[in-house]
């Protein structure tokens, strides 16, 4: 299992405003199936070249993507930082991970690779031999799938009392 905490930038101010925990095809098949529904894959991720090292070469980096592609992440948000918040407010937000095209935005995507001084195409193109060796697991994804409600964490009104 890895554990990575998730900031909004990186610079000296960024804001810590998440966590994802990544685990294994086999551990993830082991989970029941409503815990399976938190988590999502990272094949698409890993294949369509939108996750990258922002600072690495995108050739150095293939045996980990290569690995990572097989791999579940369970992704909590803290801290709204694009809504303008100055502290992180409300309950954290389960996060899900982009699964086909056309789910992010163009622009979006420019922007980002404008910054990290990369192109998400020739990352993808550089990755076009990566394949899976089994399917995304049928549960993984379960906001996509239109199979369920997606799960949220909501704050009650009772104060918690310890």
């Amino acid at each position: 299992m890895f554990q990575c905490i998730i900031y909004d930038e990186d610079a000296p101010s960024a804001k810590l405003i998440g966590v994802e925990y990544i685990i294994s095809s086999e551990t993830y098949a082991s989970l029941d199936s409503d815990e399976q529904k938190l988590w999502h894959s990272h094949a698409y991720e890993v294949q369509s070249g939108m996750l990258y090292d922002p600072k690495g070469d995108s050739t150095a980096d293939l045996p980990h993507m290569e690995a990572l592609m097989t791999t579940y992440g369970k992704t909590w948000h803290t801290w709204q930082v694009d809504l303008g918040h100055k502290v992180p407010l409300g309950p954290p937000q389960l996060m899900m991970a982009f699964t086909k095209d056309g789910q992010l935005s163009p622009n979006l995507l420019a922007s980002r690779d404008e910054r990290c001084k990369k192109n998400t195409e020739e990352v993808k193109a550089s990755r076009g031999h990566l394949k899976l060796q089994e399917p995304v697991h049928p549960s993984a994804n379960h906001w996509e799938t239109g199979k369920g409600e997606v799960m949220q964490v909501h704050c009650g009104t009772t104060p918690f009392k310890g």
